[in-house]
């Protein structure tokens, strides 16, 4: 739910064009260029990845896991391709 609505608010006209734009630099479906955006937004949307599994103390391992899951996620839902479950919020589907 963060992740959305901080995501539609990057996308405000005033919000786009300083931080947003970079991540949508690249046309081509690269799903390593999902991860190519301004420091701020990172804070703010890539911060669901680590946030919350820091705020439950969980073991650094946890962290990393629930991180590379996550990432692995969004490089696959930028890939171009129609994978199966992509859709799917949560269960190492997108945020779609």
């Amino acid at each position: 739910v963060w992740f959305y609505y901080t995501h539609r608010l990057f996308h405000h006209k005033h919000l786009y064009g300083r931080f947003h734009k970079w991540h949508h630099k690249y046309k081509a479906p690269i799903g390593l260029c999902a991860l190519y955006f301004h420091p701020l937004e990172m804070l703010i949307q890539g911060g669901t990845l680590f946030f919350g599994p820091m705020l439950m103390r969980s073991h650094i391992t946890v962290v990393f896991a629930i991180a590379f899951v996550g990432m692995v996620a969004i490089i696959t839902h930028h890939s171009g391709y129609e994978v199966p479950g992509d859709t799917l919020p949560g269960l190492a589907g997108s945020m779609a």
